[in-house]
């Protein structure tokens, strides 16, 4: 994220603590609609920043958000992100690895954490972390789970259908996946083992 954005990003957050409380739960959803546009972080701050102050002029005046932009939200959001110019392929490439890059980072960090307390807790050598089949499926079905939920999040912001029932579903199919998986944890043989050093090293990185 650029300084720029960041700079806008800041401002937004201070810009919509002046709004209402319906305002800002109209906002949340079509903020997190933005960020699953094929648009740059800069111009979804762009954007974001231009519809909190029609928002605040409109609430100024005694209109209702309704007025402002009306009803239907998503047609709003479309309509402005048509407006605004697209990610090239250098950018949806760079977005895609900086997205997996994230991941990686978090599940590779968990299963360092986590193999580095089993060793101590058990008296191993420390210094010699396994990696098995079991640990690669668990950080994959994370990150599968974790991408799901925020497309449902993003995309869906503004279904009048959205309930708990989808990701009830997902949330019930990960667990079950998961527990399967720390059954095997113990049972699956080691693929490859990492000293110490070289593990942190990779996840500083990352």
């Amino acid at each position: 994220m650029t300084r720029e954005t960041k700079a806008l990003l800041k401002e937004n957050n201070r810009i919509e603590k002046s709004l209402s409380k319906e305002a800002n739960m109209i906002v949340n959803d079509m903020v997190a609609y933005l960020r699953a546009a094929d648009i740059s972080e800069y111009y979804q701050e762009v954007v974001r920043r231009d519809i909190n102050q029609m928002i605040i002029d409109g609430e100024s005046r005694g209109e209702s958000v309704d007025d402002i932009i009306g009803g239907d939200y998503k047609a709003f959001c479309d309509a402005v992100i048509s407006e605004v110019p697209k990610l090239t392929k250098k950018q949806k490439i760079l977005s895609f690895v900086s997205e997996i890059t994230l991941s990686l980072t978090i599940v590779s960090a968990i299963w360092f954490v986590l193999s580095e307390i089993s060793l101590l807790k058990n008296g191993d050598n420390w210094r010699c972390l396994d990696v098995t089949l079991a640990h690669i499926l668990w950080g994959v079905l994370i990150i599968v789970i974790g991408d799901v939920l925020v497309m449902w999040a993003t995309k869906f912001s503004f279904s009048s259908k959205k309930t708990d029932t989808f990701v009830s579903i997902f949330v019930a199919i990960g667990i079950f996946a998961l527990a399967y998986l720390i059954t095997c944890v113990k049972k699956a043989s080691v693929l490859f083992s990492v000293s110490f050093p070289f593990a942190l090293a990779l996840i500083i990185i990352l």
